[in-house]
């Protein structure tokens, strides 16, 4: 039933990509609009800008699917507000890395704009971001009040994979929650960190063999959605209010799909240190991420999703390797935990759904 991406992905340290990534962080937040106005760093291009709101973090694209102006729309209509860049995503040859780092260590980044400071998360706009899924997620609770989870495992999870034909993108959505007490993400051990995952698949008969790198031409491209240049955000709702999930949680995009079968992509966000994500009075925490990544060929696809745990130990090793490159490198797992089974034999776009009680039943989709 697994769907796992890197099961015990310990080959990567024999095979890593020629070129990585690397954040370069700035020493006041900007506006968007000015954060965009510089292309490259230390000479190697940009690919994304970090976003460091207080209460939301994440990362826009900068050749992803949308425009500027159409970014800071969404990210308007989610928040309330506009995003604070604190940081440019640059691609770098691997063996220029340690260089790169030691330049930007020495290097004050002081952006034209700078600081700008956004207004709070909207109140109404926070609470509009969990309602369907804190409704679905309290008729769980109410019908399985002899249920008490343990773990590290989320108790419930809902999902939505929505295509904007207009915008040519497509959007994920992610919502979990666990109940508090023994259920709650200290209980994973701390050298490991977890992977968010929905994994899409293409038909098509040039990709149903092999494993990257050995794929057909096109083959990142033909999924109804592109695992590159999406952009992404992250928070998480402690009861009184949106929080930002803090830098020492360690989110990232995971971009790494070395191994991956051709037909198939992993659209996953990783968390490095998820023990740390904030709780709320009650102990209970919900943490939302979103991804909105460019169309792909496919106009649908087969898929699953799953939350699986890897070391993070190499990340700790070699603290300059981007998060992508370094989970999952080191043997190991506290296991995973199911959110869609390829047999349910479900394709999107579009397609909403939501899985109960730590995955044990089966997921179950609704009208979107």
């Amino acid at each position: 039933m697994s769907t796992a991406k890197k099961p015990n992905d310990a080959s990567k340290n024999v095979q890593l990509p020629e070129s990585t990534r690397y954040t370069v962080g700035f020493d006041e937040p900007v506006s968007l609009a000015d954060a965009v106005e510089t292309k490259e760093y230390f000479g190697y291009p940009v690919k994304a800008y970090s976003i460091e709101n207080p209460e939301v973090t994440g990362e826009f694209a900068a050749n992803g699917a949308q425009t500027v102006d159409e970014f800071l729309k969404t990210f308007e209509e989610s928040f309330g507000t506009a995003p604070m860049i604190l940081g440019a995503v640059i691609e770098v040859p691997r063996t220029e890395l340690d260089s790169v780092a030691q330049q930007a260590a020495h290097t004050p980044i002081v952006e034209e704009g700078a600081p700008f400071v956004a207004d709070p998360v909207s109140p109404e706009k926070a609470e509009a971001l969990f309602p369907e899924q804190f409704g679905s997620a309290s008729q769980a609770r109410s019908s399985a009040l002899t249920r008490v989870p343990t773990g590290w495992k989320p108790e419930y999870a809902d999902f939505s994979i929505i295509r904007d034909s207009r915008a040519n993108t497509v959007k994920f959505s992610h919502f979990y929650m666990w109940q508090g007490g023994q259920n709650n993400l200290s209980q994973l051990q701390q050298r490991f960190g977890l992977e968010f995952q929905i994994d899409i698949q293409t038909a098509h008969p040039h990709f149903q063999v092999d494993h990257r790198p050995n794929c057909a031409q096109g083959y990142k491209e033909q999924p109804f959605a592109k695992n590159y240049d999406w952009s992404w955000t992250a928070t998480a709702n402690v009861g009184n209010g949106l929080k930002a999930l803090p830098s020492t949680v360690g989110v990232y995009a995971d971009y790494n799909d070395l191994l991956d079968e051709c037909k198939k992509s992993s659209i996953a966000l990783g968390m490095q240190h998820p023990q740390l994500v904030p709780s709320g009075p009650s102990g209970i925490q919900n943490v939302r991420l979103d991804i909105v990544a460019p169309r792909g060929v496919d106009d649908t696809g087969l898929f699953s999703g799953t939350v699986q745990s890897i070391d993070n130990t190499w990340c700790n090793t070699f603290p300059s390797m981007t998060l992508t490159d370094c989970m999952g490198v080191a043997p190991g797992t506290d296991g995973e935990r199911l959110t869609a089974n390829i047999a349910n034999g479900w394709s999107a776009p579009n397609k909403c759904w939501r899985s109960e009680q730590q995955g044990d039943i089966p997921a179950v989709s609704y009208a979107c």
